[in-house]
């Protein structure tokens, strides 16, 4: 399957990992929740990327997208606590899609470090309903976003 073509949740059954770039045009990103919350047990929420260009705005972006209850403490720990939790969503199986990866805390390099490494703790957490996370951006920007998340990705290990 190329990049550029909409990941069925088939697909992304057989894919290895929790993070997955996908590029396909914004206007398919809501068919694509669409299709992941079809299936029994599974729920998609979509935050905006082009909305989170700073930590503040993407805090209260994921928020709003999952709903997160009032006691939320804009940080990032409030972040990596209700992220491992996520009851009040009554799901097993969480896909966040965040559209305009390439947008997302543009100029925010060590912000979108810490928000990086907060999805891997989360996804190593036993019974953590956050399945995946789809970064989405279009076909034209999949080597420049791909290059981008490796590089933070990469600085992680140092």
């Amino acid at each position: 399957m190329s990049s550029t073509q909409a990941f069925t949740l088939t697909d992304l059954e057989d894919l290895p990992g929790w993070a997955h770039l996908v590029a396909i045009p914004e206007s398919e990103v809501d068919d694509l929740a669409a299709e992941i919350q079809s299936q029994n047990g599974r729920t998609a929420r979509i935050a905006r990327g082009e909305r989170c260009l700073t930590k503040e705005r993407f805090l209260q972006e994921l928020a709003a997208a999952l709903q997160f209850p009032h006691y939320f403490g804009d940080n990032w720990d409030a972040l990596e606590e209700c992220l491992g939790d996520l009851d009040w969503l009554d799901t097993s199986h969480l896909t966040l899609i965040i559209t305009n990866t390439d947008k997302l805390l543009t100029h925010h390099e060590a912000d979108l470090g810490v928000f990086l490494t907060i999805l891997q703790s989360v996804h190593e957490l036993e019974e953590s309903p956050l399945e995946r996370v789809l970064f989405h951006c279009d076909e034209g920007k999949v080597a420049a976003t791909r290059k981008r998340l490796h590089a933070i990705l990469g600085k992680k290990g140092q």
